[in-house]
């Protein structure tokens, strides 16, 4: 039996490490998973009944630290403590481990391979040549501490191999988890719908607020047929969601997976669901203040409009270097302003679709089941 330790560090992420582990449990029936999300709370891997090797609390970052303030903040709230905790418990855990892979930055495969020497696999989803190639020192960390690296895009992987780095481009397997089961909500095959992506850290609940607004504007310019659908991340909570849209005059009901927000006033309803892909699929545009879920829409085919959120996931910097990434797809409104949102969104509804032909993004491409193909091949 072969034990692998999986480290991730953010939700998009746990969700890569998810089809990772699936694909894993597909080859070989009998092998043994720990998780350690290092930040969040790992709700992803609940589905496979895997429980995370140490809670994370939550820092006033929410686990994106983009500024020095940031990371002050997170000082302040005992982040360096909770980072030696990490440290630890991954040192004991790597004692008895055949194979650790680290889904995320260069941080978190330094935390995944520092102090041992079992072979290491890694999936860098925070940079790519696109946007933000990596720098010299983490090229070298990487090259040396890494048996081989799965970028997520082939112009990373080739930079990458002429450094002398083991990096193969499989696929990129943030487009694994996109496997729709076909429901629309009760919404008819042409009917025009606007998918909201709030986003999965605690500020995802103040950008849903916003999202209101926008939507009363979109009901009243558009009237008649125009539907409306949030994607919940697990890591919301339905409590928190009803402490925000109370005093707004909207009405919560749920089941505690699927739910609906209603405004009597406004004749409005909103339907919640954690069905990521079935949003995707029913959604004409979406308003996406989110990380991986913008990228993996824009890739799907469906233009996403963005603009400056309430927290350090949803800044301008973050979605101009999305846009550098995924291209036309990600429309980025600035400033912030309702009329403009509303504007831009009645004018996408008029467009054609997005081709879904992007390059590197195939939503077919089951990358982790070819990335743990090549790591078995390689005798861990």
């Amino acid at each position: 039996m072969k034990r692998i330790l999986v480290l991730s560090n953010g939700h998009g992420e746990d969700s890569i490490a998810g089809t990772l582990i699936e694909a894993l449990y597909v080859a070989d029936a009998h092998v043994e998973i720990e998780v350690m999300p290092l930040v969040g709370g790992g709700h992803e891997f609940e589905e496979w009944s895997l429980n995370t090797l140490l809670k994370n609390p939550v820092f006033p970052s929410g686990g994106f630290i983009r500024t020095f303030s940031d990371l002050c903040k997170d000082i302040r709230a005992g982040l360096l403590r909770h980072i030696w905790k990490q440290y630890k418990v991954i040192q004991r855990t790597a004692k008895t481990m055949d194979a650790v892979i680290c889904v995320g930055d260069v941080f978190c495969l330094v935390m995944g391979t520092m102090g041992h020497r079992i072979p290491a696999y890694f999936l860098p989803t925070a940079k790519s040549d696109r946007f933000m190639p990596h720098s010299w020192i983490e090229k070298i960390w990487i090259k040396y501490r890494c048996r081989a690296v799965f970028p997520r895009d082939s112009q990373t992987a080739k930079t990458l191999s002429q450094y002398g780095i083991h990096a193969t481009y499989l696929g990129n397997p943030m487009m694994d988890v996109l496997g729709s089961a076909g429901d629309r909500f009760g919404f008819l095959p042409k009917q025009p719908v606007v998918g909201l992506l709030p986003g999965s850290r605690e500020e995802a609940y103040e950008n849903l607020v916003y999202f209101f607004t926008c939507v009363q504007a979109l009901a009243q310019q558009y009237p008649y047929g125009l539907g409306f659908i949030c994607a919940k991340a697990r890591s919301l909570t339905y409590d928190m969601i009803q402490v925000h849209c109370e005093p707004l005059g909207w009405i919560l009901t749920h089941d505690g997976t699927e739910g609906s927000l209603s405004h009597p006033l406004h004749h409005i309803t909103i339907i919640i669901t954690e069905k990521f892909a079935d949003v995707l699929h029913v959604s004409s545009v979406l308003l996406g203040l989110s990380g991986t879920a913008n990228e993996q829409a824009v890739y799907y085919g469906k233009r996403v409009i963005c603009f400056e959120g309430f927290g350090p996931q949803s800044t301008l910097q973050r979605f101009s270097e999305q846009k550098k990434l995924v291209g036309e797809g990600l429309i980025v409104v600035h400033p912030r302003d309702v009329q403009s949102i509303v504007q831009t969104v009645m004018q996408c509804l008029q467009r054609p679709a997005l081709q879904t032909n992007q390059p590197d993004t195939s939503p077919f491409s089951k990358a982790a089941h070819a990335i743990v193909t090549h790591i078995r091949g390689q005798a861990i």
